[in-house]
């Protein structure tokens, strides 16, 4: 039988209910699907506006101050391309042990260990280029404050692509596939509930990149790197608590709390170490 879906905005689009609603309707005998939406422009334009906002720090830093210094700009780029190539691996893994597809504990696991050990990665790969010439030196610069700033570029490469992936995965899988984690359980606007972990996850991205960098490069530390790697996993799995009844509502608050601890933790090392190399 042929199933045509319409996807119709609903207008209450800040009500607990999710912007879109899925309508099912039976056409004919065709062994095929066909989908058909009728969108409303102000829940589109809603929906636009709430993702611009995930992304609003990684744009901001992308436009102030990774453009104007070209090897920053670089540096970005590679890391938005070491998180596609995390992202990728992580499918991968994920297609090659079935009976933990849906298992979202695991999914997570290897999505965080394949991020961070695609900034291990990446940070080889600079140490092999500097043996061999000086034209690795062009972007990556020597100081604490050069330091700082290779990381948060690496960090904006994460975040951009983490706030982009994340909020349109979690839309399509709910209106496309109705898997998604959280929805029939969230008590605020679905879009909004989207975007507010994919703002939360880029400043994570953004923080660890300036937190963690250092502990590879000026000021080496196995402890610093677990330790980001244990702060990421564990802000990661506390969004598991959404699959609970109001759960995405506390889930927020407690994630974006957790990132704000670390976005000081941040701030006070990096200052340590800067006020550290001027004394």
């Amino acid at each position: 039988m042929l199933v045509k879906v319409v996807l119709d905005l609903d207008p209450s689009i800040f009500s607990a209910k999710p912007a879109w609603r899925r309508t099912w309707i039976a056409v004919d005998s065709a062994q095929r699907v066909e989908f058909q939406s009728t969108p409303d422009i102000m829940a589109t334009m809603v929906a636009i506006g709430v993702f611009f906002i995930s992304a609003a720090p990684s744009l901001a830093l992308l436009f102030g101050v990774l453009l104007p210094n070209s090897h920053l700009f670089v540096l970005s780029i590679l890391g938005a391309f070491m998180w596609s190539l995390a992202m990728m691996l992580s499918g991968i893994i994920w297609l090659m042990i079935p009976p933990l597809r849906n298992v979202y504990a695991w999914s997570l696991f290897i999505a965080v260990t394949m991020q961070e050990l695609m900034r291990f990665v990446l940070h080889r790969i600079f140490r092999i280029m500097s043996r061999h010439g000086d034209g690795v030196e062009a972007f990556l610069r020597p100081g604490v404050k050069n330091d700082l700033l290779t990381g948060m570029s690496i960090g904006v490469g994460f975040a951009f692509l983490s706030a982009m992936v994340n909020f349109y995965a979690t839309v399509v899988d709910e209106f496309a596939s109705n898997t998604a984690i959280y929805t029939e359980r969230c008590s605020i606007n679905f879009v909004v509930a989207a975007s507010g972990n994919a703002l939360a996850f880029s400043l994570l991205h953004i923080s660890l990149g300036i937190l963690v960098w250092p502990a590879y490069s000026e000021d080496p530390s196995s402890l610093k790197v677990l330790f980001g790697y244990v702060l990421h996993l564990g802000i990661s799995l506390a969004t598991l608590g959404s699959s609970r009844k109001f759960g995405c509502t506390w889930v927020l608050i407690l994630v974006f709390a957790l990132v704000f601890i670390v976005m000081g933790i941040t701030a006070v090392q990096s200052k340590r170490r800067v006020k550290k190399e001027t004394d």
